[in-house]
């Protein structure tokens, strides 16, 4: 369904005399509440950051936000770049938060992701796969802009509709709804985090020293 689709299924439940920004809002807030409850494959993504040389931060994060870091390459040096706990960084870092070179980990202060050492000024330095935040929808938005599945859109508007039969004070029917979507989401999750049965999953030993034999 694309949004236009969408506030039509809203109309036949009884809201065609609702505000069609209401309903694009409604849609929206259900869209970002799914989007926060897992980390959804359909949400990873990658960019390649770039850096002035003076700050820690990327020049060119994404500006809608994102909820959550998967993993960091340098594709120069063409290696993992480990995460560090804040506290774990103080407490390594001593006075030297302005030193510049090869970064050797990533933390996150105040809600940004941060480098250290800080890289050199470069473009394309860094490979970052996170998860994303989608971008806003209007009611021209087409079914291929919305990050869902497409099998899996109806989701969204059950959801909208528990919210905007609460709002008339339909409690029983917000609590139906709220409930299908329940159903729903748990449908999603077991049809997209099962992304592949040809092997079994597995637990990578990081350190040999540490691993019981028997």
């Amino acid at each position: 369904m694309d949004v236009s689709e969408m506030i039509s299924a809203l109309g036949d439940h009884g809201f065609a005399d609702t505000l069609s920004s209401t309903k694009v809002r409604e849609l929206q807030n259900a869209i970002w509440q799914i989007e926060a409850t897992e980390q959804w494959p359909f949400l990873e993504t990658t960019l390649d950051l770039d850096f002035d040389g003076t700050s820690p931060v990327a020049t060119n994060m994404p500006s809608g936000g994102w909820h959550a870091s998967m993993r960091v390459k340098d594709l120069v040096a063409q290696r993992r770049i480990p995460f560090s706990r804040l506290d774990d960084f103080e407490d390594m870092v001593g006075t030297n938060y302005d030193e510049v070179g090869d970064p050797q980990l990533y933390y996150f202060e105040g809600g940004q992701l941060k480098f250290w050492p800080i890289p050199p000024a470069s473009t394309d330095r860094v490979k970052w796969r996170y998860i994303k935040v989608s971008a806003e929808i209007t009611d021209s938005t087409v079914e291929s802009a919305i990050p869902l599945p497409k099998h899996h859109h109806e989701l969204i508007v059950v959801k909208a509709l528990a919210k905007l039969y609460r709002m008339e004070d339909d409690l029983e029917l917000a609590s139906y709804f709220e409930g299908a979507s329940g159903e729903l989401m748990q449908r999603m999750k077991d049809n997209l985090f099962r992304q592949q049965i040809d092997q079994p999953d597995y637990v990578r030993v990081l350190d040999w020293d540490d691993y019981d034999y028997f």
